[in-house]
């Protein structure tokens, strides 16, 4: 009955469709990356474009408060690891998302309008110029 289980559930975490869709929201750990997102997905790339863009947007670890536990993430090159407690790197538990799967979830809640602000994503553009002018 255990390995039936087990089949079912690819995972022995599970975490909530509001819970990842928070996480791509703030869990980035680089600054403004609502906007910056915004402003790479409107140019319309492709999937690769987009997946080597997020990768670079969203790294390291990052803890986060869920509806029901507490969970950790960990951005790796085969996507977003996600496991309960502190720990998701190394954990044999963690669920996976892979980058095509969280590029078309952004894709989806930039359409539904639930990724960004009305605020930021009209601003988007214009960060994104004043980004590459301090750069210049």
């Amino acid at each position: 009955m255990i390995d039936e289980a087990e089949s079912e559930q690819p995972f022995a975490f599970s975490v909530s469709e509001t819970d990842f869709e928070n996480l791509l929201r703030i869990g980035s750990n680089t600054s403004n990356s609502r906007m910056m997102i915004a402003a790479e997905f409107s140019k319309n790339k492709g999937l690769e474009s987009n997946i080597e863009f997020l990768k670079g947007i969203y790294h390291g670890g990052y803890g986060i408060k869920g509806e029901v536990d507490d969970f950790s993430v960990w951005f790796d090159d085969d996507g977003i690891h996600i496991n309960r407690g502190t720990t998701a790197r190394y954990s044999q538990n963690s669920q996976v998302y892979p980058w095509n799967e969280v590029s078309e979830r952004i894709e989806q809640m930039l359409s539904s309008g639930t990724f960004a602000s009305n605020v930021e994503l009209d601003e988007a553009a214009g960060f994104e110029k004043q980004q590459i002018s301090q750069k210049l």
